[in-house]
Formats: structure tokens, sequence, C-alpha cells
């Protein structure tokens, strides 16, 4: 008889074994794969991706550019705008940027949605009364920001579009706020019944994390990021795609592994998208999307604290942006993050 010392283990031990070193390698899979930095290819398809976001039509009135703009919205709940911003206008506000951040008693904070490494400054609306009482240099930045969201970009030949592949991007005399009109008129609300809820400054800087996964607001609304810098490996958005709908695939595989988009011919599919844009572009993103900040300059391909080996680091270190809300009167919201997301879908 075969003693108890020398018995075979049970299945249920050995399952239970196999169990845990399975999970054990996916947790560990998944944290390699969320600690990587942007690579090269990867800025590359995303680019590709974000090329079927330009207004690529031959008819390039107003109407037929803020049509193109609108079905990008309603279909992928995300679209873009390039060559928003002049490189002068860009620098100068990255200089401002640089500035608020280091007054001592200003209006930024650190960390911002909830990731280390990002410094967040909200700018608040002051009435008149206010103002004259107690000038504040934060007032002069909230009326240039809010020209910024009213601005008509007009482009008055080839020489002023941007090209992305073959194609040219053209505005034709539309704004941020003709965006978000028409946006609005399509789900219901009043054209004027929205306004610019929040302006901020934001910057993200090396060794941050990851935001959580979240969404700007549970209603309709948009988020405008409008880039001071080429974003590359320093920390671009990511962006579920279709994640602003309510029949949306693949919804918590998407967050916990979500893969570049694929970008067939015709058709971008429900992943998330790198906004690796350029310096001056603007991604406009439906506030219920699911979207967050990557981190960056976490991976093994950093070098002693502070830079890549091909020296990348050193010239795109740092991510700051321009982040312009808009919401509908009666619905502002803060983020929602992805319990609140999952209870209000279903």
């Amino acid at each position: 008889m075969m003693s108890r010392l020398h018995a075979p283990p049970r299945p249920s031990l050995v399952a239970g074994g196999l169990a845990t070193l399975t999970i054990s390698y996916a947790c560990y899979r998944y944290r390699q794969h969320e600690r990587r930095d942007i690579d090269a290819a990867e800025r590359l398809h995303a680019r590709r991706c974000l090329d079927k976001l330009s207004v690529d039509s031959n008819d390039h009135t107003k109407k037929a550019v803020l049509r193109q703009h609108l079905a990008n919205l309603d279909q992928l709940g995300v679209t873009r705008i390039g060559s928003f911003l002049s490189s002068d206008a860009a620098a100068k506000w990255e200089t401002t940027i640089a500035r608020e951040i280091g007054k001592k008693d200003g209006i930024c904070s650190v960390p911002a949605g909830g990731a280390l490494g990002r410094t967040h400054c909200k700018l608040l609306k002051r009435n008149l009364r206010q103002r004259i009482k107690r000038p504040e240099e934060s007032d002069r930045i909230y009326d240039d920001m809010v020209k910024v969201s009213e601005a008509v970009l007009r482009n008055k030949s080839d020489k002023g579009c941007r090209a992305y592949g073959n194609k040219f991007e053209k505005h034709m005399g539309i704004s941020l706020k003709d965006i978000a009109a028409e946006y609005f008129v399509l789900k219901g609300i009043g054209a004027n019944d929205f306004n610019v809820s929040q302006l901020q400054l934001l910057l993200a800087s090396a060794k941050s994390s990851h935001q959580v996964w979240h969404r700007d607001n549970v209603n309709p609304g948009l988020t405008v990021l409008i880039a001071l810098r080429d974003v590359v490996s320093n920390g671009p958005t990511e962006i579920l795609l279709r994640s602003h709908g309510v029949d949306e695939k693949d919804f918590l595989k998407n967050i916990l592994w979500p893969k570049s988009p694929i970008c067939s011919e015709n058709n971008v599919d429900e992943r998330a998208l790198l906004a690796s844009i350029e310096k001056g572009d603007a991604i406009i993103y439906d506030c219920r999307c699911l979207h967050r900040g990557r981190g960056y300059g976490n991976s093994s391909g950093y070098v002693n604290g502070d830079e890549y080996d091909d020296g990348e680091f050193s010239k795109f270190g740092q991510r700051p942006v321009l982040v312009i809300r808009f919401d509908a009167t009666q619905t502002p919201a803060p983020g929602t993050g992805v319990v609140g997301y999952t209870l209000a879908k279903w």
C-alpha cells in the first residue's frame, strides 16, 4: 500500500498551482506592457490612424469641414485639427506654463488627474468686480485661452496647410467654438446652451505615472488638447475609440490590455488611439470617451534617470498641453473613473 507521503498530488492542487502561475505571468506581462515607452513603430502606426481623422474632402467649405469633424466625433468619438496653433504661438504658451508652474503661490498643483509627474494649472473665471479689486495674471491667461477657443482658423494658401501622408488639411474659417456648437445641436442641446467649462494648463514630466482610465463627463461634451511640443514618447493621451457610445465592444478588455487601433483601408477598430500629434495640433474628443494620459520614462530604455539612448528624451522630455473643455450649461461634471463609467453604462 502506497504511503501517504508518496501519494501523487491531488488534481485540484495541480490546477490551483497552474492557475496561480498563469495569473502571476499575466500580471508580469501586463506590468511590462504598461511600463513600456512608446517607440517609433507605435508612433508611426498612431500617425497613420490619425491621418484617417484628417479633413480630406475636396470640398473645403466651412460646412463640409464641420461635417467631417462631426462625423469623426459621432463615429469614433475623436477628431483632429492639424496646425491649430502656429509654432510661435505654441512656444509662447509653453513659456506661460513654465512661468505659472514656477510661482509658489500660483494656480498650479501636483499631482493632477490621479497620476504622479503631472502639474495641473486650472484657470478660474472671475467676475469684473473681483478683477478690478484684485487683478491677477491668471485673468489675462484665462481671456487669452478663451480667444483660442473662439479663434477662426483660416488658410490663405496650401503653404498654410499641414501635410499628413498624401493629404493636406484645410480649416476654412472654423473655430473650436463652431465645432462645439454644431456638436451640441446634434445632441439636442441648443447652440447657445453650452459654454467653456474648464481651461487648464498641463505639464507632464518624465517618470510620470499613467492616469487611471476615466472620462470627463457622463453627459455630452467636448475636450480639446492642444500640443505645445511634438507628442512622441513623452506621454501621449490614449483614447478608447467609440467608448462614448452605449454599444461599444470589448469595453473591459480594452482597458486591461489596450492595443493600437487596427487601421484598415476604410476603418479604425475599437482600440486605444495614441494621440501622437505634432506641435500646434489639436485633438478633440467626446467627454464620454474613456481616456488617460500615459506616463513615460519608466521603461528599461530609460538611461541614468534622464536620457534615452537615442537622445529622444532630451529633445521631447516634457509634454506641455492646453486643455479646453466645452460642456452643456445644465450638465457640467468632473471626471468620472472606470467604476463610475461602468455604473453609468449599466
